[in-house]
C-alpha cells in the first residue's frame, strides 16, 4: 500500500513537471487584432495559417501578412499598438516582460516588406534599450516612440511622429541584438525634425536624412543584379503604402528653429560687410550680460549663460537647421583687398553628442566665385565649444548650454579668394 502511494505521488509529480514544461514552451498570447480590413492572414511559428479577424489573439513568433488592400491593427498587453498596412509581412519575434530584470525584457519585430506603424507600450517605454524593429536593410531602435517604417530588400524609409528612432544599416553585429545598434553608421531621427525622414538603400553605407518631398528612388532591379536577395519580393507592391505614409507625414508642420540663446556682435572697428546684417553693434551692457564664447577679432559670438553651466544635451545625436548666415569673399587685387557679399544658400549641421563630434556643410555663391560647397568636421568641448579640425573650411563656435542652438565662424580658401562668414543654427 505504501509503495502504491509512493508510486502515485511520483507519477503526479512527474505529470505536474511535464505540464509546467509544456506550458513554458507554448508561446504566450501578447495581444490581439483590434481591426482587420481586407485580406489578412496569421501564420504560427510552425507555419500553420488562418484568416486574421478582429479579436484573434497573437503570440510570440506569429507572422502577419496582408493582401493588397489589407490593413491590420494590433493592441498588445502593455498598451503598445502596431498598424500593419497593405501588402506587408511582419513577424512578432519577441514580446516578453521581465518584471525583476529589465535586461531580460525583449520586444522585437521583423518587417520583411511593406509598411508598419508602431506606438511603444509601457514595456517598451520602461526598457527602450530592449526594443527593436528590423528590416532587410536596417536595424531600428527607439527612444519612446510613435514611428512608421516602409521597407523591402531595396530600400527602407522611416518617419517619426513622436519620440525618436536610431536607424543603422543592418550588419551581422546587429542581427541578434536589441535596442539601437551603434556601430558608427547609425543616424537619429526625432520629432523635432518634422518634415524629414531617414532613407537607406542597399547601396548606401549610412542612412540619409531627406525631406518628405525629396524621397530618393530605390535602386532599379538592374542595379540589384549583384545584391543579395534572400526572399523574392516585388518592390512595386510598396508604392501605395509609401505614398500613404508620405501623405500623412506632409500634414505635419515643420516648426521654425530658434536661436535665442546665442547672439552675434560686431566690434566697433569692424567695417560694414554682409556679415553685419546678422550681427548687432557693440553694446557694453550686452557684453556684460552674456558669455563671450569666441571671437575672430571682427565679430564675437555671445552665449546667454548667467550661471556658467556646462553643455548638458539630452540627445545622443541631433540635426540643426540654419536660422541665419552672412558671408563675404575677400579677394586680393595687387596690394589691396576687396570684399564682396556672398550668399549662403543652404547648410547642414549634424552633432553627435555621444561622441562629442560634429560635421557641417554649406553651399555659398557669388558672381565672382560661382557656387561652392564647403565642409568641416571637428570636436565638441565639455563647455560646448566647436573646433573644426578637417575639411574645406575652418569652423569655430559654440553650442547653447542645452544643446539646441549653435553658431560658428567659417572661412574657406578658394581660387577667387577667401570666404569668411558667420552662422546661427537651431532645432
Amino acid at each position: 500500500m505504501l509503495n502504491n502511494l509512493k508510486f502515485s505521488s511520483i507519477t503526479l509529480l512527474l505529470m505536474a513537471l511535464a505540464t509546467a514544461a509544456t506550458a513554458r514552451t507554448q508561446p504566450s498570447v501578447v495581444g490581439e487584432a483590434t481591426m482587420v480590413i481586407g485580406q489578412a492572414k496569421l501564420f504560427s511559428p510552425e507555419g500553420e495559417s488562418k484568416p486574421l479577424a478582429r479579436g484573434v489573439p497573437v503570440k510570440e513568433g506569429d507572422r502577419i501578412e496582408t493582401g493588397p488592400g489589407g490593413h491590420v491593427h494590433l493592441k498588445f498587453v502593455d498598451g503598445g499598438r502596431l498598424s500593419v498596412r497593405p501588402a506587408s509581412r511582419l513577424q512578432i519575434e519577441n514580446y516578453t516582460l521581465a518584471d525583476q530584470q529589465t535586461a531580460l525584457t525583449a520586444i522585437r519585430f521583423k518587417l520583411d516588406e511593406g509598411t508598419a506603424r508602431s506606438i511603444t507600450g509601457s514595456w517598451g517605454e520602461a526598457a527602450r534599450d530592449r526594443f527593436r524593429l528590423n528590416t532587410p536593410l536596417a536595424a531600428i531602435g527607439v527612444k519612446g516612440t510613435d514611428f512608421s517604417v516602409s521597407a523591402n530588400i531595396r530600400q527602407t524609409l522611416a518617419s517619426v511622429y513622436s519620440g525618436a528612432i536610431v536607424l543603422t544599416p543592418m550588419a551581422q553585429s546587429c542581427t541578434a541584438t536589441l535596442g539601437p545598434c551603434v556601430n558608427g553608421q547609425e543616424r537619429l531621427l526625432s520629432e523635432a525634425m518634422k518634415g524629414q525622414m531617414l532613407a537607406l538603400n542597399y547601396a548606401q553605407l549610412a542612412p540619409q536624412l531627406v525631406a518628405f518631398n525629396e524621397v530618393p528612388s530605390a535602386p532599379s532591379r538592374n542595379q540589384m543584379a549583384s545584391a543579395p536577395a534572400p526572399t523574392p519580393v516585388v518592390g512595386e507592391r510598396l508604392v501605395a503604402s509609401e505614398k500613404q505614409m508620405l501623405s500623412e507625414a506632409r500634414n505635419l508642420v515643420l516648426p521654425q528653429p530658434q536661436a535665442a540663446q546665442l547672439q552675434w556682435m560686431r566690434w566697433p572697428w569692424t567695417q560694414d560687410s554682409a556679415a553685419n546684417s546678422l550681427s548687432a553693434a557693440f553694446d557694453a551692457a550686452t557684453l556684460r550680460a552674456n558669455e563671450l564664447s569666441t571671437t575672430d577679432g571682427a565679430f564675437a559670438l555671445l552665449r546667454h549663460n548667467p550661471e556658467g553651466r556646462p553643455l548638458a544635451a539630452t540627445d545622443a545625436q541631433a540635426e540643426f537647421r540654419m536660422t541665419g548666415a552672412a558671408a563675404n569673399l575677400i579677394s586680393k587685387e595687387g596690394a589691396s583687398e576687396t570684399s564682396s557679399p556672398v550668399a549662403v544658400n543652404s547648410g547642414r549641421l549634424s552633432v553627435d553628442f555621444s561622441r562629442a563630434t560634429y560635421n557641417t556643410q554649406l553651399n555659398v555663391s557669388n558672381e565672382r566665385m560661382g557656387s561652392q560647397d564647403l565642409s568641416s568636421s571637428g570636436a565638441i568641448q565639455a563647455n560646448g565649444a566647436l573646433t573644426g579640425a578637417s575639411g574645406s573650411m575652418g569652423t569655430r563656435g559654440t553650442l547653447s548650454t542645452d544643446g539646441r542652438e549653435a553658431g560658428y565662424f567659417f572661412s574657406g580658401n578658394l581660387p577667387a579668394g577667401q570666404v569668411r562668414g558667420i552662422t546661427l543654427w537651431g532645432r
